[in-house]
């Protein structure tokens, strides 16, 4: 009996050395699990975070952009008003001062404790044509005393198309006889011919279009003209000074395949200057066929890598600039 009570005395005081290693062992084991879970849940959310923080730029990510689209569009501009001798001059002066552009506002990205950079090249710069009808003696008769001549042809895109003209000088007529005594710009494409008549009535200076041959709507009116001073027909963006001029711009110029042409008709009925920054339908580039005097090399548009980071947020985009082209 005494040695059965010694034996039955003695297994708890054995077996208690291998149970705290077993629970010793269980808790290191669940411990690992817990930070190894911990680790995937950390990463899953910093991977979220980045993608998202790539895809939906922050407003100063935005602020950044359209800094830079802006910057972009007044370059363009510039160089295109310096009228260069070769379009390889005037796109390494694009290329050049999106550099400059990069540089400023690098600066002042840093200023706010973030980084961004942009920059285009010759290959992301599309080489343009500025087309400029402005006559001989006021009106818009070419040197060659004509009063319908081309403007641009073999065009395959064109923005900034605009009419700055007197209204004193313009011929009054009605929209019934605006074929015969109206001036207008005719868009010709493969398919059909629309044409965009300018022209003065005792309400005012009035714009109207419609296809050739037939009796064109009135798109918008200016009913109070100061005769002095000059007004501005932007045909490419629709409007007549601040004016809306909605359906203006032919929907055949915006999606064709095939290259249109830009005319004049009446050109005598006018007295301004017409331009247009164009894109030829050519590789390489060459200039359009034209009855007029005024064609200088320029750049069309530009494609622009744009890239801004903070600590906490990184964006990528590229945007395309073309000042003045019209909305499909």
């Amino acid at each position: 009996m005494a040695s059965m009570k010694d034996h039955i005395a003695t297994r708890p005081n054995e077996a208690t050395p291998a149970r705290a290693q077993l629970l010793a062992l269980t808790a290191v084991i669940v411990a690992a699990m817990l930070l190894t879970l911990v680790l995937l849940v950390n990463t899953a959310a910093y991977t979220v975070a980045e993608t998202a923080n790539e895809t939906t730029p922050g407003d100063d990510a935005v602020r950044y952009r359209a800094a830079a689209v802006d910057g972009t569009d007044r370059i363009l501009r510039a160089v295109n008003r310096a009228e260069h001798r070769t379009l390889q001059s005037a796109r390494t002066g694009v290329v050049s001062g999106i550099e400059r552009l990069d540089v400023d506002l690098a600066r002042s990205a840093a200023d706010r404790g973030s980084v961004g950079h942009l920059e285009t090249s010759l290959s992301r710069t599309t080489p343009g044509w500025i087309v400029s009808a402005d006559g001989t003696d006021g009106s818009l008769v070419n040197e060659s005393g004509a009063t319908a001549y081309t403007v641009a042809s073999n065009v395959d895109r064109s923005r900034r198309v605009t009419l700055v003209f007197d209204p004193a000088k313009l011929e009054p007529t009605t929209r019934q006889n605006t074929s015969e005594e109206a001036f207008h710009v005719v868009f010709e494409t493969p398919s059909t011919t629309t044409v965009v008549y300018v022209y003065r009535t005792a309400a005012g200076v009035v714009v109207a279009a419609g296809t050739d041959g037939e009796t064109p709507r009135v798109v918008c009116t200016v009913s109070a003209v100061t005769d002095d001073a000059l007004l501005r027909l932007a045909l490419s963006t629709e409007r007549l000074e601040t004016t809306r001029c909605p359906g203006l711009w032919p929907s055949e110029a915006l999606a064709t395949t095939q290259p249109y042409r830009i005319g004049v008709e009446n050109a005598d009925a006018v007295h301004g200057r017409l331009t247009a920054t164009v894109q030829t339908a050519t590789t390489p580039a060459s200039p359009p066929p034209a009855g007029h005097n005024g064609i200088t090399p320029g750049v069309y548009d530009t494609t622009v890598a744009v890239a801004y980071a903070t600590e906490t947020q990184r964006f990528e985009t590229t945007v395309r600039v073309a000042p003045g082209e019209p909305r499909a």
